[in-house]
């Protein structure tokens, strides 16, 4: 079963590491991004954007 989860950016990574000690590696994740280009003092610069926000979702068969 898939779940949504909001979460802060800063603390995906722990979120999913702490989500994958629980459950295991079988946990799946989607949070679609989007690559952005921008020059700043005359360089190209690449950054990606969470198109979801604060949103992410997860998937286990345990979840329910």
């Amino acid at each position: 079963m898939w779940i949504v989860v909001k979460i802060k950016n800063k603390e995906l990574e722990v979120f999913k590491d702490n989500l994958i000690k629980k459950f295991g590696k079988e946990t799946k994740f989607y949070y679609p991004k989007i690559e952005c280009h921008r020059y700043l003092k005359n360089k190209l610069k690449k950054f990606e954007k969470l198109i979801l926000g604060n949103y992410i979702f997860c998937y286990h068969e345990r979840f329910c």
